[in-house]
């Protein structure tokens, strides 16, 4: 993206965000922001600012996407708004249910807290407000 001589924006996926500014990436749009939108704007301003390890935080994000959210998509067939919902209710930062409208299936309620105590040992920032 750096090398390209053309005025041009080029957002990432969420879980991407330190790789993708470090390449010229201007923004993501942020699955992390569904889990919480205050630790994805803190993560950003600490890419924005040098502050902190900020790829030490992706690859946590990354674990949890791929031992957690992935399998959700991949091996089960939810669609994306299915489970960007069931990560806003992983994280517990508003008082969401998973239930989508028809004609999409979502993500049994019953499956949030596993995740969320799985979320909470690998991404405690989550449940906090530190970055």
């Amino acid at each position: 993206m750096n090398a390209i001589n053309i005025p041009f924006s080029v957002f990432i996926p969420g879980h991407h965000l330190a790789t993708g500014i470090a390449n010229g990436a201007h923004g993501a749009y942020s699955n992390v922001a569904c889990l919480n939108p205050g630790l994805a704007q803190r993560w950003y301003n600490n890419i924005a600012n040098h502050s902190g390890d900020p790829f030490e935080l992706q690859a946590r994000i990354q674990q949890f996407m791929e031992e957690c959210i992935v399998p959700y998509i991949r091996d089960k067939g939810y669609s994306n708004q299915a489970v960007d919902k069931f990560m806003a209710a992983v994280g517990g930062w508003t008082p969401i249910s998973t239930r989508l409208r028809w004609p999409y299936k979502w993500i049994p309620q019953a499956e949030v807290l596993p995740v969320r105590e799985k979320c909470a040992e690998l991404l405690p920032e989550v449940f906090t407000n530190q970055v």
